[in-house]
């Protein structure tokens, strides 16, 4: 899944600096970038950023919008996120289907991320059951300050709740959510969407905007990310440590069945050999 982990989102409304989105994308996974931007789309490629593309969609233009979203992953995009919001509501499947199959077409084998509004019962209107059914994973926007300006105590707990727990139907797909850092929510109210993202168990989640955050905002996303990180680290540190010492367990099995004049099971033999044949690969 290409877009796990901690990506953030750039548009053209930011108003931050081109140069500074590019200097805090380097803070984390990546960025998604809308389509035909691509002068800056290019330069978050330069400047060594992974980039996916993003499309706001139209229905009465499904094929169109797939090429939009095509072009970007023929540029180099990692992965397309469809954002379908309001237009679609009164549409049936048709139209997103369209979209679905011709983005298919023209760039198989790519991984599609629904960018959606899972309020209510809008999980089960026709574009989002389409476009679920046939995403990689889903990106519900959770924009506790936009659903609650008032900010009443418990707000953004609630924004996931009526967002993740009041009868959606995600049809079993990973949720990686999108997470508000504009309209200056605040540092700790971002803190507290991410902490809510990684309590849920989710593998990662986006914030939008790069642009858009305020400097103690972006800081508490960027410090928080590095956090996970180093602790992702720690745990592949450790499954190689414990590969280590499985291979050095059979290894001893290996000569004591020797000492013995015994054999090994053929499968344990398969896996010394497997992994000797790797290291050896490897120089």
């Amino acid at each position: 899944m290409k877009a796990a982990g901690f990506w953030t989102w750039w548009n053209h409304f930011s108003p931050l600096p081109f140069a500074a989105c590019v200097d805090r994308a380097k803070k984390c996974g990546g960025v998604i970038v809308k389509a035909n931007y691509w002068t800056q789309f290019d330069a978050f490629k330069a400047a060594g950023v992974p980039v996916a593309i993003e499309r706001y969609v139209y229905p009465t233009q499904p094929l169109q919008e797939a090429r939009y979203l095509a072009d970007g992953i023929q540029r180099g995009a990692r992965f397309a996120v469809v954002n379908a919001e309001v237009e679609w509501e009164s549409q049936p499947a048709l139209p997103m289907r369209q979209l679905v199959d011709e983005l298919e077409r023209l760039a198989p084998g790519v991984e599609i991320y629904a960018s959606i509004d899972t309020r209510g019962n809008r999980t089960g209107l026709p574009y989002q059951q389409v476009l679920i059914d046939r995403c990689t994973a889903v990106m519900p926007m959770i924009y506790p300050k936009a659903f609650r300006p008032s900010e009443p105590p418990g707000f953004v707990a609630a924004a996931f709740r009526d967002c993740l727990d009041s009868g959606q139907d995600f049809q079993d797909k990973p949720v990686l959510p999108t997470i508000q850092a504009y309209d200056q929510i605040g540092a700790e109210d971002v803190r507290a969407q991410f902490e809510e993202s990684d309590r849920r168990g989710f593998l990662g989640c986006n914030l939008y905007t790069v642009g858009h955050a305020t400097l103690d905002e972006w800081a508490v996303f960027a410090r928080l990310v590095d956090e996970e990180k180093a602790d992702m680290g720690l745990l592949e540190d450790n499954a190689r440590l414990e590969d280590r010492h499985r291979f050095a367990a059979m290894i001893a099995e290996l000569a004591e069945a020797n000492a013995r004049g015994q054999r090994l099971p053929r499968a344990t033999i398969d896996q010394i050999m497997y992994v000797l044949a790797l290291a050896k690969l490897q120089g």
